[in-house]
């Protein structure tokens, strides 16, 4: 055995190499993190199936993987440094717990010959990263579990609802030479071979009876819609019954937004006033049943709770059954695109009122998008940019297979209700799960390399982007092509907006005035950058932007008065830019 920090201790296999073959073998194609576990890292230098990628900070390199995975629906790599990097990683598993994401966080442990004798960075890590972070452990103790544990890692993270899963694999026992792994290769395809689950027939019956009585039903599509890959189904479900998609945050992508039966996203970021969700949020309101799919119904999917109706019948479709113990439903307990398909197969003829009720329901979405946009592009400029009409520019630029990245919090907001999805698929990322402010950089980042060849828009602000401000360095260094368009109004802005509205009151010490130079700071760290005041030369720096390689950088002057569509500022705050 040799010490983690020393030479290769021979030329042959080590336990590192079966572990990285064995994640490889689950899917895993990159691993995101600081050069350690160092046995790992030193394998993954070797491999040809699986791409080390080195970050700053362990909690970006989780945001990296989180994007990574979500856009190829491949479980991915976090690592971090016992104990502290484990730490740092937590606020990505959060987010990746909470948006079903399938991260393997690989935690390299350091442990003392003895019992109480306080190795360097020991931690407790079952502890650290337990439950409400990942869904499962698995420890590597010996070095023929190395392949098993890395193939278990990575099929749990898949298994059911995606979601992490820890690997622990002390650094010393990576260094030992391979032992013959236990276990026949049969017994590790067997992994493989669980498929997801169809509904009970005679709950789709009852599902399919009360879809085809209802007079205003809706369709709310989550975030497991576009997990499923489940676009065809909710596309022909929504077609043969004759019923309008509302999507959700994580939604966003499952249908086409052109789509006459589309309704947009619905959500306490996008159902606010002035927002293109407003109209859905309406028409969840008044169904008198909802099918949902593959969502939680949180607080932000349901705009704190103020739908379905109490009179409406609410049927879900969902992947875990633990999401059935809250309101009285129909529960389809599912894959998403097997239990669609399901209740595709004998869709019912829709009425003559329905028919009548989606007119009337296309015309106004239409129109209500229509005058979003014109007020947008309304917008005197004044030296500053409105960020409805920068999303507008963005949204006009996109081209087939383009991804745009939005930021937690007032940024996102912005992208989830401007940006029109004009086919389906995940496209417009976002992180709904935990609002963790700095997720968009390094998200962008994941993104980039998850679709080379593919232009990738952050859209992030000031305050957001102060957190990942490192990881400038490493994207241009990986050469990355990508776009970050800087919402720059000087403050934490949703933090102020709901100051004002809870307290009357703007405090100071959330502003950060006009002291920091993006664009050198951008420029120093090997991007191009400019800086813009009005909607014309943000669409000319944008066009500049996405025909060129490598990243850049556009710092785009916001008043800090310009509120974004949430609905908790609904008629509130009156002074304020609507």
């Amino acid at each position: 055995m040799s010490p983690s920090n020393g030479p290769r201790p021979n030329p042959g296999r080590i336990a590192a190499s079966a572990l990285v073959d064995g994640l490889a073998a689950s899917g895993v194609e990159v691993a995101f993190g600081l050069d350690d576990p160092r046995g790992l890292f030193a394998e993954l230098r070797r491999s040809d199936a699986v791409r080390p990628f080195i970050v700053h900070d362990e909690r970006a390199g989780g945001y990296m993987a989180d994007a990574y995975a979500r856009l190829t629906g491949r479980p991915v790599v976090c690592s971090g440094i016992s104990a502290a990097g484990a730490i740092n990683l937590a606020p990505a598993l959060l987010e990746a717990w909470r948006s079903s994401v399938p991260l393997i966080p690989v935690i390299g442990e350091f442990r003392p010959p003895e019992p109480y004798l306080h190795a360097f960075q020991e931690g407790p890590h079952l502890s650290l990263l337990g439950e409400g972070l990942v869904k499962d452990r698995v420890l590597v103790e010996r070095a023929e579990d190395a392949f098993a544990g890395g193939l278990r890692a990575g099929r749990l993270s898949l298994t059911g609802r995606p979601r992490p899963v820890l690997l622990l694999a002390p650094d010393s026992l990576l260094w030992e030479e391979e032992a013959p792994a236990r276990g026949s290769a049969d017994d590790r395809r067997r992994l493989a071979d669980v498929g997801p689950p169809a509904a009970p027939v005679e709950r789709v019956a009852q599902a399919r009876a009360a879809l085809a009585a209802a007079k205003r039903p809706v369709i709310y599509a989550g975030g497991g819609v576009n997990i499923a890959g489940a676009h065809d189904e909710l596309s022909k479900l929504a077609m043969r019954y004759r019923i309008p998609v509302v999507t959700s945050m994580s939604g966003k992508g499952a249908i086409a937004e052109t789509d006459p039966l589309a309704l947009g996203v619905s959500s306490a970021y996008t159902s606010g006033e002035g927002g293109r969700g407003a109209l859905a949020l309406r028409c969840l309101r008044e169904a008198d049943v909802v099918l949902v799919v593959g969502s939680d119904m949180d607080a932000l999917a349901t705009v704190d709770w103020t739908w379905p109706g109490p009179d409406a019948t609410l049927v879900r479709i969902d992947i875990d059954p633990s999401e059935f113990l809250g309101l009285p439903a129909i529960n389809l307990w599912g894959d998403a695109k097997r239990v669609l398909a399901q209740l595709v197969a004998e869709a019912p003829q829709a009425t003559p009122e329905r028919e009548q009720w989606l007119t009337e329901l296309s015309a106004a979405v239409r129109s209500a998008s229509d005058d979003v946009r014109e007020a947008d592009l309304a917008r005197d400029d004044d030296g500053t940019v409105w960020p409805g009409a920068a999303l507008q520019v963005v949204g006009d630029d996109l081209r087939a297979g383009d991804i745009v990245i939005g930021d937690a919090s007032y940024s996102s907001s912005w992208v989830l209700d401007r940006l029109v999805v004009d086919r389906p698929g995940r496209r417009v990322l976002a992180p709904r799960g935990s609002g963790m402010l700095g997720w968009g950089l390094p998200a962008g980042m994941g993104a980039a390399l998850a679709c080379p060849g593919q232009r990738v828009t952050v859209v992030t602000g000031d305050g957001a982007l102060q957190y990942s401000l490192c990881e400038m360095e490493t994207a241009a260094r990986a050469g990355l092509a990508l776009t970050v368009v800087l919402l720059n109004n000087g403050v934490y802005g949703s933090q102020r907006l709901s100051n004002l509205l809870a307290q009357e009151a703007d405090y100071q010490d959330l502003h950060f005035g006009a002291g920091t130079d993006y664009v050198s700071l951008a420029r120093s760290m090997g991007w191009e950058a400019v800086k813009v005041g009005s909607r014309e030369d943000f669409a000319d720096a944008h066009r500049v932007a996405r025909d060129r390689g490598g990243p850049w950088l556009i710092d785009v002057a916001v008043h800090p008065d310009s509120r974004p569509p949430l609905s908790k500022f609904d008629g509130a705050v009156p002074e304020l830019q609507v």
